[in-house]
């Protein structure tokens, strides 16, 4: 039995539609990551604005979930200082008394699991979302 007539195919074909697959699939991967950073763009807005607005969330989001909103909604890289803005602004709250060292924990643990990666060449720590172009 043939599977979907390709067997019958000559490979100038298997060819041609392999190629044809693998452009699709690499456009559409594309658009899946602005798609992803314009959404957390919006998620980041859409918190914000509550919070202006003293609307509470019915589901709390975790600061790991909020850090990785306010690092994929921006254009390049952060600053921890610069997420910590971010994560207030979305009504993050701190449990410890030092909410840049909450900041950069889970920074560093977001770099280390492959999610985030720190930008290369600068002095001071700044983080961005790894892409398929910077893997």
């Amino acid at each position: 039995m043939e599977s979907a007539g390709f067997r019958s195919m000559p490979m100038h074909e298997y060819k041609n539609a392999l190629a044809v697959a693998q452009a699709e699939l690499g456009r559409l991967d594309a658009k899946s990551e602005v798609i992803a950073h314009r959404r957390a763009q919006l998620q980041q807005t859409i918190a914000a604005l509550k919070t202006l607005m003293n609307i509470q969330e019915a589901d709390e989001r975790t600061l790991t979930d909020t850090i990785r909103i306010v690092v994929k909604a921006a254009n390049g890289y952060l600053s921890a200082a610069e997420v910590l803005r971010g994560a207030m602004s979305m009504g993050a709250t701190f449990s410890g008394k030092n909410p840049i060292a909450s900041i950069v924990t889970i920074l560093g643990r977001l770099v280390r699991d492959g999610e985030l990666e720190r930008q290369r060449g600068t002095i001071k720590a700044r983080f961005g979302v790894k892409t398929e172009g910077r893997r």
